[in-house]
């Protein structure tokens, strides 16, 4: 009752649509080329009456607060049919659309949710997990959510009275692919979804048709168990923690599913429904965080500031595991009391010497493995920390072997451009990353249009986060003013940009007349060797390009992380937690 209450006079985010509309005649996917219209969609979970402290967890009261507030603040509530008819061009969508999705199917959303969607006329997408309804719980996940652990589900009886309400969509949350498998030989758990598994007594991964067919034989099942209990086959495929890739997008495509949601930032577009990114909503999270969300993703540049930082895996590697284990402990210390929120890796073992790479730290078959470490030093930088992680390709630097004899591979020869993708399609089968930074000074044509095929090979979901490293302003404009069928730019794009920072202040003035107000531009500081006094100079240098607006940064060097007093004199100049002219709210 509170929240009806509250409630109150919320017809005005309702849809139009009746509810004959939803699942009327199977929709024809138009590919025809329109303008992409944008609308926010929401991420629940669990809806209980009062707060328990779950995670993900909001009160019945927080909930209808926030949609009290959309409404007062002119939202309209939308359906997938009302996306479909606005990208096939017959309707345009209301000016501030929002679209509500809650994944898992707790009861919770049957007994407190679903009696607001029907007063209000409300639409809403269900994600269900077939295997959580049929069996109950699963105790792997309950040992490591609490919150779940006390869960119930709705059964198949108010799944059909909800589908057949015309105003809740039911999505697939896959049968039984919502728990982590072994993804290692050092154990980590990873998205059952997108992990190649590894078998720890074979010590082998499972190969990618093998996947495939896992996941595959999953999606099919639950697809069919909805079909049967509502009458409707789903059409949409919520993701599990928001993780996918080609292979699983493939699979859920062919399986009737060409609709995916995700957990990216960002608004949606109805040009692209490949990868509908969501606003994940918090525990109980707090009104004021939930309209700085709502508000912030809007802005026309939402993208947070960046700061990243280039990673040596040599650093880290060392033939005891143990050791192994404290270096990767001691770095990830380092990167975030840095404050980084942006992490490249070079997934190759780095020369010392002026020869090219030739040793790989992931399982391929085009260079001999020194350690099978990158998928694990990914996935804890993104699951420890939170923070991006990027691969680094660098194609000019890896040596092949050809007759006994080493020579770099070069993309302009068949067999070594070959070579070339085999190996980042393998790299991007068994580590976890949001994109890739290409090192290439000076590309021309030919790079780009290898780097379109490359990023067509890659596993990696689209659209995936592309920086590029170059040498000075000049190569930036070129790079930014190059383009490819194959190689969309998106508002994560970034042109990395060294800083002269050894530069007459009147020189670093010129310097900075010429970067960008548009971001596409991100300044690069090499740290390198530098002493107490050079770094000093340094941390000046950035306070005024700070000053003069610029935002994003990437520090080009690591080794100066295991100085606490380098690395705590440059976190104050540059972190993200810190920097006094970060816009405020960031």
């Amino acid at each position: 009752m509170p929240a009806l209450l509250v409630l109150a006079g919320l017809t005005g985010l309702a849809q139009a649509a009746t509810p004959e509309m939803a699942h009327s005649a199977p929709v024809m996917l138009s590919t025809q080329s329109v303008k992409g219209q944008q609308y926010l969609v929401l991420c629940y979970h669990s809806v209980p009456v009062t707060a328990n402290g779950s995670f993900d967890a909001n009160s019945t009261t927080n909930f209808a607060g926030q949609l009290a507030w959309l409404r007062a603040n002119g939202y309209t509530a939308i359906s997938m049919d009302d996306v479909l008819q606005a990208r096939a061009g017959h309707r345009r969508l209301p000016a501030k659309s929002v679209m509500l999705t809650v994944d898992d199917g707790y009861e919770d959303f049957y007994i407190n949710v679903f009696p607001l969607l029907k007063l209000y006329r409300m639409p809403a997408v269900l994600a269900l997990v077939g295997s959580w309804i049929e069996h109950g719980r699963d105790p792997q996940v309950s040992l490591t959510d609490p919150g779940y652990a006390s869960q119930h589900f709705v059964n198949w009886a108010q799944v059909r009275e909800m589908a057949d309400s015309g105003l809740v969509e039911m999505a697939s949350h896959s049968f039984d692919l919502h728990h982590g498998i072994l993804a290692n030989p050092q154990g980590s758990m990873q998205p059952s979804a997108v992990t190649q598994a590894y078998s720890a007594d074979a010590r082998i991964y499972e190969t990618p048709a093998e996947r495939r067919l896992r996941v595959r034989a999953d999606l099919l099942r639950n697809s069919a168990l909805i079909e049967r209990h509502t009458g409707r086959r789903p059409r949409i495929m919520v993701w599990p923690y928001g993780a996918m890739d080609k292979i699983s997008t493939q699979e859920a495509a062919a399986a009737g599913m060409p609709i995916n949601f995700s957990l990216a930032e960002g608004m949606a577009s109805t040009l692209d429904i490949e990868v509908i990114p969501r606003g994940l909503i918090g525990s109980e999270i707090a009104l004021t965080s939930f309209t700085y969300m709502v508000t912030h993703e809007e802005r026309p540049d939402s993208t947070d500031s960046v700061l990243a930082i280039r990673v040596n895996l040599d650093r880290i590697y060392d033939p005891d595991p143990g050791r192994q284990d404290a270096n990767l402990g001691r770095l990830l210390e380092q990167v975030a009391r840095l404050g980084a929120n942006t992490v490249l890796l070079r997934p190759f073992s780095m020369p010392t010497a002026a020869h090219g790479v030739c040793e790989a730290y992931f399982p391929n078959t085009v260079l001999p493995m020194r350690a099978d470490l990158l998928n694990r030093v990914a996935w804890q930088f993104r699951s420890r920390l939170g923070v991006k992680v990027l691969m680094q390709v660098d194609t000019a630097r890896i040596v092949g072997i050809e007759k006994g004899a080493p020579h770099l591979l070069d993309i302009s020869d068949p067999g070594d451009r070959q070579r070339l993708l085999a190996l980042y399609d393998e790299m991007s089968l068994t580590s976890w990353a949001q994109g890739l930074m290409f090192d290439s000074a000076t590309p021309d044509a030919a790079q780009l249009d290898f780097h379109a095929e490359l990023l067509q090979r890659v596993r990696y979901a689209w659209p995936l986060v592309r920086y590029y490293a170059t040498r000075d302003q000049a190569a930036a404009r070129d790079i930014v003013g190059l383009s490819s069928p194959g190689l969309p730019r998106t508002r994560s794009d970034r042109v990395s940009v060294p800083v002269p920072v050894d530069a007459p202040a009147d020189r670093l003035q010129r310097w900075m007349r010429q970067f960008p107000g548009d971001r596409s531009w991100m300044a690069t500081l090499s740290v390198g060797d530098a002493d107490a006094r050079q770094l000093e100079e340094l941390v000046s240098r950035i306070a005024l390009l700070q000053r003069h607006g610029i935002t994003d940064f990437m520090v080009d060097d690591d080794a100066f992380l295991e100085d606490p007093v380098k690395l705590e004199m440059l976190a104050k100049a540059v972190s993200l937690k810190t920097n006094p002219f970060q816009p405020a709210g960031k």
